[in-house]
This record gives C-alpha cells, sequence and structure tokens, in this order.
C-alpha cells in the first residue's frame, strides 16, 4: 500500500470490524483522501477479510486450511472478475500473518502496581513474599504477579530488600539505568540525584551491572555509581545505613561531623555547631528507637552542651568536647 506506513495492520481491521474509536476512524478517513489507491487498498484489505471466515476465532488459526479456503473461493471469482491470483494470494497471505502476530504473538499485559512512601517509610509486600522497605520519598513500581522469567522491580530513592529465594527466577531491581540481580538476599539500593547510586549488601550475593560495568558484592561490601556513571566497589563501614528502618544509631568512636549527619538524616531536622573543634570530638554509643529530644539530650550531657531549637533547625554551643 502506497501510504500502508502511516496505518497499522491493527487499526485497519478494527475499521472493518466496526470496532475502530471516533479517533480511530477519523484518522483512517483522512488516510483514505490522501490518496485514492488507499480507498482501493482498503476494498482488497475488506474482501480478503471477508473471505477469511475463521479470523473471528483468532486462537483457532490454522493457516493451511484458511489459505485453501480463500484460494478456492478466489478461484471461483477470478474468471468473472478478471483478478491476478497472485495478488489476493500475497494480500490475504499479509493478512493472516498480521493477525497472527497482533493476536496469538502479543505478550500478556502485565499489571502494574506502585507505591510511593510520601511521608514516611512504607513496607510493601511482592507477589512472591519478598518484602520492599521504602523511605521516605521512595518509589517502587512491580507487576502485580511475576508472569515471566525474572522478577522485575523498580525503585527511585532508597529501598531495602528482603527477597524470597527462587533460584529459577532471578530477581532484578532496576535504578537510573543499573540492574542489581539477586538469588535470595538482602541489600539496600539507594539512588540520588543523577547518577548517583548506592547498593549495600547485607547478606547473600548480588550482581550489579551498569552498561558493560559489572561486580558481584559479597556481604559486607557495597558499589557506589558516582555522577560520571564511574562504578567502584568497596567495603561498607558505615553499621548506620539502614538507620531509616530499624531506627537504631550504632557510633563506635565516630566524629561529632559523622554523628550529626547521621542524626540529621534519620531525623529530617537540621543540626548546626557553633564551635568547629567540636566536629572532630569522638561519640561511643548506641541509640535505639529514641526520639530526637532523648538523643539531643544525651549528646548534651556527654559533652556538656546547650541546644537551641528554632524550627527544624538545632544549634549546639559549647566549647571543644566539652573537657
Amino acid at each position: 500500500m502506497k501510504e500502508k506506513a502511516e496505518i497499522s495492520d491493527h487499526l485497519l481491521i478494527n475499521y472493518l470490524k466496526q470496532e475502530a474509536t471516533a479517533e480511530e476512524n477519523e484518522q483512517i478517513e483522512t488516510w483514505l483522501k490522501s490518496d485514492p489507491e488507499n480507498q482501493l487498498d482498503l476494498d482488497k484489505l475488506r474482501i480478503v477479510w471477508e473471505k477469511s471466515e475463521s479470523l473471528t476465532d483468532f486462537e483457532a488459526i490454522d493457516l493451511d486450511k484458511n489459505w485453501q479456503s480463500i484460494q478456492g473461493k478466489m478461484s471461483q471469482e477470478k474468471k468473472a472478475q478478471g483478478i491476478k491470483w497472485q495478488v489476493w494470494k500475497y494480500a490475504a497471505a499479509i493478512l493472516l500473518i498480521a493477525v497472527v502476530s497482533i493476536f496469538l504473538m502479543k505478550p500478556e499485559e502485565v499489571k502494574m502496581q506502585q507505591a510511593v512512601a510520601s511521608a514516611k517509610p512504607l513496607e510493601v509486600v511482592l507477589a512472591d513474599g519478598s518484602t520492599v522497605w521504602l523511605n521516605k520519598g521512595a518509589t517502587l513500581d512491580y507487576p502485580e504477579e511475576f508472569t515471566t522469567s525474572t522478577r522485575e522491580v523498580s525503585i527511585t530513592g532508597e529501598a531495602y530488600f528482603d527477597i524470597a529465594h527462587n533460584p529459577d527466577k532471578p530477581f532484578k531491581v532496576l535504578a537510573d539505568g543499573t540492574v542489581t540481580e539477586v538469588l535470595g538476599t538482602t541489600f539496600t539500593v539507594t539512588e540520588g540525584e543523577g547518577e548517583l547510586l548506592e547498593v549495600v549488601l547485607a547478606t547473600g550475593k548480588v550482581r550489579f551491572t551498569k552498561g558493560d560495568q559489572r561486580v558481584t558484592l559479597e556481604p559486607g561490601q557495597m558499589v557506589v555509581v558516582n555522577t560520571k556513571g564511574e562504578v567502584t566497589k568497596r567495603n561498607n563501614d558505615n553499621p548506620n545505613f539502614m538507620s531509616w528502618k530499624t531506627r537504631s544509631l550504632i557510633f563506635d568512636n565516630a566524629p561529632m561531623k559523622e554523628v550529626i549527619s547521621e542524626i540529621s538524616s534519620l531525623y529530617g531536622v537540621v543540626l548546626e555547631i557553633e564551635d568547629k573543634e567540636f566536629l572532630d570530638c569522638p561519640l561511643t554509643t548506641t541509640f535505639q528507637d529514641e526520639s530526637l529530644d532523648d538523643v539531643l539530650e544525651t549528646i548534651a550531657l556527654l559533652f556538656n552542651i546547650e541546644i537551641k531549637q528554632d524550627g527544624q533547625l538545632y544549634q549546639l554551643i559549647g566549647n571543644g568536647c566539652g573537657q
């Protein structure tokens, strides 16, 4: 067809079956008016479609049987109408192939779900029994059922995964152009701005891929993707990488600049230190599911400092390490 590239076989079939929408009908009418040959092509297609009696049952299509049936009917008409048989044979074959492709080879539609942790962490249980915890602000897109050979989900933000073991159906997490593939394990994925991304493995084993860069992680290791897209594997030395989920903070001789960073991240506040020497003061303690006020009160007592609050801003005022 001269203008065939502009109209799909599926749309033309719907038009012939009178199942096209008003918008689709208008599109086809415009196509027909654009070239007289288009109307001729549609008329040819209509005849072939009407001759193919089994097209109403697409799943039961027998190509050989349909072809023989169409061939017999068209051979009777070609003498009366003077139609070239090879043209009809070609058109019928094209139609049958198109129908099979559209209705029999079309992949099963996957129903997708989306979970969003807007104000606080959110727990999501997937169809395979895997559990995903989303940190606030994170989004998870996942299928209602895992019907393909792999279990694939995608995230933005930060999430912790506890994956149900199934070696026959690998689990894949898609995030910012990367793929983290697991069989049965626990890990976190943190997507930042741009290409910045971190994957920290807690148990099991994962394979991380970005383009042609691929690394395998063992427990206690992490992979980092910088803003240039470069992938680096290293040991995870941060015991608080899951604090948003566990609600606990562990500090072992940690400098105060690291302490206030972890507290700020967990509680969503800003901590400001007046005395810059205080940034290097070490702290060894554990906070387990404690309120922000209790955490700051403990630090104030340990270092003999004063804490002033202004909305979400907390100022830590004192001299050095309180000695």
